[in-house]
């Protein structure tokens, strides 16, 4: 029951990381990926060539999710991901933006939880 707790809140925040991410060529807005026991290291795509392929991979990884897996880590590696969430965007001028889509993220886990599992 917590590992599907956990995995729930992993998908929620991929989501809400995704949904708040500047977007002008979509690139940084695709490389939020998840993985269980590592980190994602390196970039997909690029500006020019967006992919959310490793993006959807993340997400079922996050959906099959269990504790014995180890930690589950969502990284962003684009390299003006720093500037991005500094504020260097208009779309999100203020710093915090990716600590609030991780906040909102994990209020409404209980709702998807309850839902699971009615």
């Amino acid at each position: 029951v917590v590992g599907r707790v956990v995995s729930i809140c992993a998908e929620e925040v991929i989501e809400e990381l995704v949904q708040d991410t500047p977007i002008d060529t979509h690139h940084a807005q695709s490389n939020w990926i998840g993985q269980d026991g590592t980190p994602f290291i390196g970039t997909v795509g690029s500006k020019k060539s967006v992919s959310f392929a490793a993006q959807y991979v993340g997400l079922a990884k996050a959906g099959q999710y269990k504790l014995r897996q180890g930690l589950f880590y969502i990284a962003n590696n684009v390299f003006y991901m720093e500037d991005l969430a500094g504020g260097s965007s208009p779309q999100q001028p203020s710093r915090g933006w990716i600590l609030k889509a991780i906040q909102r993220a994990v209020r409404q886990t209980p709702a998807r939880v309850d839902r699971y599992f009615r």
